[in-house]
C-alpha cells in the first residue's frame, strides 16, 4: 500500500513539473516576441531551449533521451551562430546599445552586413527547421508529448522564420533623419 501511495505523489509531481515546464515555454515565447532589443531576444531565443530540452528527455516516447540530445545540440550551435551574429551586430554598428530602433540604419550594409545576415539565417533556419538544417525535427517530433510538440511546432515554424524577417528588416533599414515638426 505504501508504494502505491508514492507512485501516486510521484505522477502528481511529475504532471506538475510538465506543466510547469509547459508555462515557461509559453513564458520564452512571449519573451520572444516582446523583446526591444536584440540580446533580450536572444536570451529569451535561446532560453526556450532548456523547457523544451526537458519537455522532450522526461516526459517524451522511448527515444525521447536521443531527441532530446539531437534537439539541444542542433539548436545549440544554431544558438553559438546567432550569439556570433549579436555580437557582431552590436560591435559593427558603433552604438552602445542593443536596442532594434538604436541599430536601425547602422549596420554595415557591405560584406559585413551580407556575413552578419547569413548568420541569422542559418541560426532561424536551424530553430524554423528548414532543409537541410531540418533533421532535429522528426526525432523531436515523434518523441515528444502532444503538449510539447504542438508548442514546438508552432513556435518553430512560425516564429522562427518571422523573426529571421522581422531582424533583417530592422538592421538594414536606412536611418530616417528626425522630423521637425513646425508650429
Amino acid at each position: 500500500m505504501k508504494g502505491a501511495s508514492g507512485g501516486a505523489s510521484r505522477r502528481r509531481s511529475s504532471v506538475k513539473n510538465y506543466f510547469a515546464l509547459i508555462l515557461l515555454l509559453e513564458f520564452f515565447m512571449i519573451g520572444v516576441f516582446t523583446a526591444a532589443d536584440v540580446f533580450l531576444f536572444y536570451v529569451f531565443f535561446e532560453a526556450m531551449l532548456v523547457p523544451m530540452y526537458f519537455i522532450i528527455g522526461s516526459f517524451g516516447g522511448p527515444r525521447r533521451q536521443y531527441a532530446a540530445m539531437k534537439f539541444f545540440l542542433y539548436s545549440l550551435v544554431g544558438g553559438l551562430l546567432m550569439l556570433a551574429s549579436v555580437i557582431g551586430v552590436y560591435v559593427s554598428s558603433g552604438t552602445s546599445s542593443f536596442a532594434f530602433g538604436d541599430l536601425v540604419g547602422h549596420v554595415p550594409q557591405g560584406a559585413t552586413g551580407k556575413w552578419l545576415f547569413l548568420g541569422f539565417f542559418i541560426a532561424f533556419a536551424i530553430k524554423a527547421p528548414l532543409v537541410p538544417f531540418h533533421t532535429w525535427l522528426p526525432d523531436a517530433g515523434a518523441e515528444a508529448p502532444r503538449a510539447a510538440r504542438r508548442c514546438s511546432s508552432a513556435s518553430s515554424t512560425r516564429w522562427a522564420p518571422s523573426a529571421s524577417c522581422a531582424t533583417a528588416c530592422h538592421c538594414s533599414r536606412p536611418r530616417r533623419a528626425p522630423s521637425r515638426c513646425r508650429s
